[in-house]
C-alpha cells in the first residue's frame, strides 16, 4: 500500500480509533509487520501510544529509535526473522539485545522490551528464550523496585 493510499483511506479511521480509545482512557497499541518507518510520523500524528514490532532490525535500531524519538513507546522482542536463523547463537542474543536497548537509551522510555508469545512455534528453545530474558535484565530492562 503506498503512503497516498494510506493518507486517504486509513488514517482518519485510525484517528478517530485512537481519540475514542483516549477519550475512554486507554492507550493505543499498534502491531505492524515489515519495513514501516515512513509511516511512524503519521502514527505518531494520530496519537498511537506503542508501536509492537516483531522485526524491528528490519528498520535499524537506531533509525527506528530516531524516528521514534520518544514520542511513541516501541514494544518487540528481539527480531524474531533474525533470532531463529540457524547460525545465530546465544551470545549474538546478548549482543543484538545490547545494541537494540542501546539505540532507545537516549529516549527515556521510549522501548518496552517483549518476550515472543509463542517461542516454541518460532523455533526459540526454552534455553534461547532463557538468554534472550537473561539479555533483556542485564541491559536495564525490568521495572525498578521501590525502596520501603
Amino acid at each position: 500500500m503506498s503512503m497516498n493510499m494510506f493518507h486517504e483511506f486509513y488514517k482518519p479511521y485510525y484517528t478517530r480509533i485512537v481519540n475514542t480509545a483516549h477519550a475512554h482512557g486507554m492507550i493505543y497499541i499498534w502491531h505492524n509487520c515489515g519495513f514501516i518507518l515512513d509511516m511512524i510520523p503519521d502514527m505518531i500524528e494520530i496519537g498511537i501510544d506503542v508501536l509492537q514490532l516483531d522485526q524491528a532490525r528490519l528498520m535499524g535500531y537506531e533509525k527506528l529509535a530516531e524516528i521514534c524519538d520518544g514520542k511513541i513507546a516501541v514494544w518487540c522482542p528481539l527480531d524474531i526473522q533474525w533470532a531463529t536463523s540457524e547460525h545465530v547463537t546465544r551470545d549474538d542474543y546478548a549482543d543484538e539485545v545490547a545494541r537494540m536497548t542501546a539505540a532507545f537509551a537516549p529516549f527515556n522510555g521510549g522501548f518496552i522490551a517483549r518476550h515472543y508469545p509463542r517461542p516454541l512455534d518460532i523455533g526459540l528453545t526454552e534455553e534461547d528464550q532463557r538468554t534472550i530474558y537473561d539479555a533483556f535484565m542485564a541491559n536495564g530492562c525490568r521495572l525498578k523496585q521501590e525502596v520501603s
